[in-house]
């Protein structure tokens, strides 16, 4: 295995296990990512993780960089209970 999908394995892994937190959680739920008119694919972006603690629970929101523009979309999120 080369290092390149070595990496790409443990994206894969680490946006499995976030994105269903974030994306489809009962606590909080974190908006997709939109830039430039289109949604992000995440497993195509680079990404960063920022930590967030709701409820006295730690969550890690998903932070990509837009492939068409270069910017960082900032993870929007609403608490639901």
């Amino acid at each position: 295995m080369t290092r390149n999908q070595k990496n790409l394995a443990e994206k894969k892994l680490l946006l499995a296990v976030f994105s269903t937190e974030v994306f489809e959680g009962r606590i909080i739920r974190q908006e997709r990512p939109i830039c430039c008119g289109v949604e992000i694919d995440l497993l195509e972006a680079k990404l960063t993780f920022l930590a967030a603690r709701i409820h006295n629970k730690d969550f890690t929101m998903l932070e990509p960089y837009c492939p068409l523009c270069g910017n960082k979309v900032r993870a929007s999120y609403r608490v639901l209970s």
